[in-house]
């Protein structure tokens, strides 16, 4: 195979909190704006504060958590009704 046509999977790709840097900043933003900040939100999730926080925030290089876990933890967690974000307003 020339050199020129390798396809293969070694292709640098930049990390994805570089990559949708904007995308972390406004997720973290609105977790430390939530009632009890990040930690209420890994509480919820059964997750540890810490781990959580620098998984979104954009210049930490620990890896993000998967929105799917995210997602699936906030569906089955216990949230007081103030820290439900699955609730529509009145």
């Amino acid at each position: 195979m020339p050199v020129g046509d390798f396809q293969g999977e070694f292709v640098m790709r930049r990390p994805i909190k570089q990559s949708h840097r904007a995308l972390f900043l406004a997720l973290q933003a609105d977790a430390k704006e939530f009632p009890g900040g990040i930690r209420a939100i890994a509480e919820a999730m059964g997750m540890n504060g810490n781990t959580f926080a620098n998984g979104i925030n954009p210049d930490h290089d620990a890896p993000p958590p998967s929105f799917s876990a995210i997602l699936t933890k906030l569906r089955r967690a216990p949230l007081r009704p103030s820290m439900d974000c699955r609730r529509t307003p009145p």
